[in-house]
């Protein structure tokens, strides 16, 4: 229950829920109780460290793909919207008293127990007032489970359309061999595992690598963690390594705006290579970063809060660059989560959180989770 004080799944640390299914006191064991279940070797720059790790125990067995049925996002869609419209239908059934089970069958079986017909009445509206108190209960019963499916379906809704918007992006990337059937523009599956679909090239023997695997080239992360956690040290060192081995960085520095002397700091300790830097507030808007952003190959923003992005005006700027890539450095509240909306979770391929100065990524389409030491 919410709010109840529990032992943590992992290292059985006590700690108070956040959420019904809390599981974890920190990101780090849930990271760790992941790498765990599915018996992922550390590799040996996190051993020597002492970072991840975990009690050796025997990996949990995997589901082969042929266990798993995939069917299609659009399918599913349309399958989604009508139980959606089936559990909105009994809440707006349920709140018009479409069930009173209980009131009309108590009634009844009281009238038909009564010798006169004064008695009959009497007991009649007797049976009647006790029943129409259990099918209160039933209806708030029916309405809760009502709402939890709804909420339930929802969320499986959000996410087959960021499955169908990544699999309209493949079907874009090279000159796949197409047909017509109908209305709809098709590749087949032979055609489409034969296809060369580039990627980023990260280096495997670096720790980014290990934290987030080899992404597409226009790959996107939203980065976000409490001050001084290690947000902005993060991205001048992967701005570093990005600038050293894929192309040209640019680094949008809206919160160390002018000339920082504690930014400065960070360049001198990590930075080798030489990276572009905007800190003129002027240009920290929607036009100029969508008329810059494509002259890079990463972009990153520091930070989307303070610049005032919305979630569209971003993913706008996404699809006119569709080269480059971004991270995204989100302000976060007192109990770290991130400002704004859910949607720049759903929309990015790749979340990192920083707690004291340890990365953690907690979501990647390219990568299990993972974590990592900035500071080195």
């Amino acid at each position: 229950m919410k709010g109840q004080k529990t032992a943590c799944d992992y290292c059985k640390t006590g700690f108070i829920k956040k959420r019904e299914n809390h599981k974890y006191c920190q990101s780090k064991c849930r990271t760790l109780a992941y790498r765990q279940r599915k018996g992922i070797a550390e590799p040996s720059f996190l051993r020597s460290r002492g970072v991840n790790k975990a009690p050796q125990s025997k990996p949990a067995e995997l589901i082969t793909s042929s266990q798993v049925q995939i069917k299609s996002p659009t399918d599913g869609l349309l399958l989604i919207e009508q139980q959606l419209a089936y559990y909105q239908g009994i809440i707006s059934d349920a709140g018009a008293n479409v069930f009173p089970l209980y009131m009309v069958g108590v009634a009844g079986a009281g009238a038909m127990s009564g010798k006169s017909s004064v008695e009959k009445l009497a007991l009649g509206l007797l049976g009647g007032f006790i029943g129409e108190k259990f099918d209160v209960k039933r209806k708030a019963r029916i309405i809760q489970t009502a709402h939890e499916n709804v909420r339930v379906l929802k969320a499986q809704k959000r996410n087959l359309i960021v499955a169908r918007n990544i699999a309209k992006q493949s079907i874009k990337i090279g000159a796949a061999k197409e047909e017509r059937k109908g209305i709809i523009k098709v590749i087949d599956t032979n055609t489409y595992k034969q296809k060369n679909i580039p990627s980023l090239g990260m280096k495997k023997n670096s720790p980014w690598y290990f934290l987030v695997g080899d992404p597409a080239q226009n790959f996107c992360v939203m980065l976000h963690g409490l001050p001084g956690n290690g947000k902005s040290t993060f991205s001048i060192q992967f701005a570093d390594y990005f600038q050293n081995n894929h192309g040209n960085v640019l680094y949008i520095a809206s919160e160390q705006k002018g000339l920082n002397a504690s930014f400065q700091g960070l360049l001198n300790e990590y930075v080798k290579s030489n990276f572009d830097i905007s800190n003129d507030v002027k240009d920290h808007n929607y036009d100029k970063i969508l008329q810059g952003a494509k002259d890079y190959k990463l972009v990153i923003v520091d930070s989307i809060n303070h610049i005032g992005l919305t979630v569209k005006e971003f993913e706008d700027i996404r699809e006119k660059s569709p080269s480059t890539a971004f991270i995204c450095i989100m302000q976060s509240a007192k109990d770290g989560n991130f400002k704004g909306s859910q949607e720049w979770a759903h929309n990015c391929d790749i979340i990192v959180e920083m707690n004291k100065m340890i990365a953690h990524q907690t979501k990647s389409r390219y990568a299990p989770p993972a974590q990592i030491p900035i500071i080195r």
